[in-house]
């Protein structure tokens, strides 16, 4: 049985920055369809080099703005677009400005390849959108707003959610109708979560666990808890070069704090419960459920007891993992300390929970051949 923890590492230079996109959310669909974001700033021209707050930027920024304004009272984009900068070398840097300001040096230079970004849909619509900065350069000229061009920065859209199961803060952050900003770095955690479900960053692990139909039990609820009590005690007693205790006392017994899990679930379909730890126990409350799923359960105690003996523990997405050996000490040792009929009985539990409210861990598993 070979288990993949599907497990990223994140740089703790990655960020996070929201983009409001446009008036009435009008570009939203341009966005997703053409794998791109940009700035309503129709016919910007971007200078060479590194961009600073000066004079020069700020009158290319009024110019756009002009040139928008023009479009409005227009009611069509067949207008010609402003290009003299002498009427706004000495605009005043009113705090309005500024913010825009900032935000064009923040889209267009400082937010780098690999970097997240969050989009709203309207408030009817309710969706958030969820991507990645694919490189660092600039496309001058791959959005076209009528003859106007804007420049335009790739993005991989990797995921979008309903508004509703997020968290209030990042719902609420994301109507402040700021062109681009940074999300609140307390906020990082949850949508590197969204994004990758399973996922290392700093000194914080985490690892999910989905429920994609509505009937979710609370013995689904004891089930997953059974796991991670079983998950921090095995961490803990690897920590420690201990052996583990049996299933009951596991269970009973108190775990020092910094090997058990915050969580975060919504269970409502589809819902998830999330992980959160400083030690690798997500990690491995994911890698022994997915276990449970993966052996087969028609093939009665003796079949599973042997597919369980041979499990191998990779991670296709971070191949080089240093955390992959823990791990799977960790999931070995929790699956020795249980005797052949109660794993019987998991693996049972597991898969009916599986089939009747979608449960799926981050972790995959396949049998081997």
């Amino acid at each position: 049985m070979q288990i993949d923890l599907r497990s990223v590492s994140i740089p703790l230079s990655t960020r996070v920055w929201r983009l409001f996109p446009g008036s009435d959310y009008k570009f939203l669909n341009h966005f997703i369809r053409g794998k791109t974001a940009f700035l309503d700033l129709p016919s910007l021209i971007l200078p060479e080099g590194r961009l600073t707050p000066n004079a020069d930027l700020l009158a290319r920024m009024l110019a756009s703005e002009k040139t928008k304004e023009m479009i409005a009272d227009a009611g069509n984009t067949a207008v010609k677009a402003v290009t003299d900068l002498k009427p706004f070398l000495r605009a005043r840097k009113t705090s309005p400005r500024m913010r825009l300001l900032s935000a064009i040096i923040n889209f267009y230079q400082e937010a780098k390849q690999g970097d997240y970004i969050i989009v709203p849909s309207s408030l009817t619509s309710r969706r958030v959108y969820l991507g990645k900065f694919v490189s660092d350069d600039v496309v001058p000229e791959f959005f076209k707003y009528g003859e106007h061009p804007i420049p335009s920065r790739t993005i991989n859209w990797i995921a979008n959610i309903d508004e509703g199961k997020i968290s209030a803060p990042l719902s609420t952050s994301l109507r402040h109708q700021h062109a681009f900003s940074l999300v609140e770095r307390s906020r990082f955690i949850e949508v590197f979560a969204i994004t990758n479900g399973s996922y290392k960053y700093g000194d914080r692990t985490v690892a999910t666990i989905y429920n994609k139909q509505d009937d979710f039990l609370d013995a689904d609820s004891a089930l997953i808890g059974i796991i991670s009590k079983l998950s921090a005690s095995a961490c803990a007693a690897m920590q420690n070069r201990e052996k583990m205790g049996d299933t009951l006392a596991s269970l009973v017994s108190s775990v020092p704090i910094e090997f058990t899990c915050s969580q975060e679930s919504d269970i409502h379909s589809e819902g998830f419960t999330r992980f959160i730890s400083s030690a690798l126990t997500p990690l491995v409350i994911a890698a022994v459920l997915a276990c449970l799923l993966t052996a087969d359960v028609n093939g009665g105690q003796v079949n599973i007891h042997n597919e369980l003996k041979s499990i191998q523990i990779v991670n296709s997405l971070s191949p080089d993992d240093p955390c992959v050996p823990h791990v799977s000490m960790a999931t070995k040792m929790i699956l020795k300390s249980i005797d052949i009929q109660t794993t019987y009985e998991l693996c049972k539990a597991a898969h009916a929970a599986k089939d009747r409210a979608g449960l799926e861990p981050t972790a995959k598993g396949a049998s081997k051949p």
